[in-house]
Order: C-alpha cells, then structure tokens, then sequence
C-alpha cells in the first residue's frame, strides 16, 4: 500500500563514517600548508604507510645566509662556554676559601708609609 520504507541504519553510518573520513583528511591537507618565509621555510611530506594511512614530517630550515649566521653564534656561545668551563677550577680555588683579610689595615684607619 505504499507505506513508508525503514532506512538501512548501517548503510547510512556506513557512508557518514566514509563522509567523515574524507573531509578530516581534506582538513589534514588544508591545515599543512607549506610556508615560504625571507628567513626560511616549513615543509610537510607524506609518506602512505602499509596499513593506509600518511604519515606526516614536517621539516624546517633557514635561508642559507641564515643559517651560516646562526651555525656562527652557537660557535661563539660554544666557545665561551668552554672558557667558562676551564674557570671553574680557578675559580673554586680563589673563591672557595673565606678571604685573609689580616694583610689589611684595621677599619677606619689610614696605613702608614
């Protein structure tokens, strides 16, 4: 008689889930641009693992000019830390021990000549 028909339930998650699926690897997609900078770069790769699914790096990098000014600062800071570190030593000796202050004149007084 014409009566209205039951929806297949299963069918309609079935193809709501596949619908799901789509636009969240569209949003991966959208949201991985690659961005071009005057100092640098961010890039995203993909990479289809055996199970399906992308794996995503994302790899970052500087102009060459700046990247040579950057590999020459950690040289430097490199550098002083070194020196700073071959201190130590020196330092724990001169500054380990309370001061002898019995070579000094007393408190308020002028020292002779």
């Amino acid at each position: 008689m014409g009566g209205k028909s039951t929806p297949d339930f299963g069918d309609v998650a079935a193809s709501q889930g596949e619908n799901n699926e789509q636009v969240v690897r569209d949003q991966l997609y959208a949201n991985r641009p690659d961005q071009y900078t005057p100092w640098g770069y961010n890039k995203w790769t993909t990479e289809q693992m055996p199970d399906g699914t992308d794996r995503w790096t994302q790899t970052q990098g500087l102009k060459t000019e700046y990247q040579d000014i950057l590999d020459k600062q950690t040289a430097i800071a490199a550098a002083k830390s070194d020196v700073a570190g071959g201190l130590m030593g020196r330092m724990q000796s001169e500054f380990g021990a309370p001061a002898d202050w019995r070579g000094l004149s007393p408190m308020g007084q002028v020292p002779g000549a």
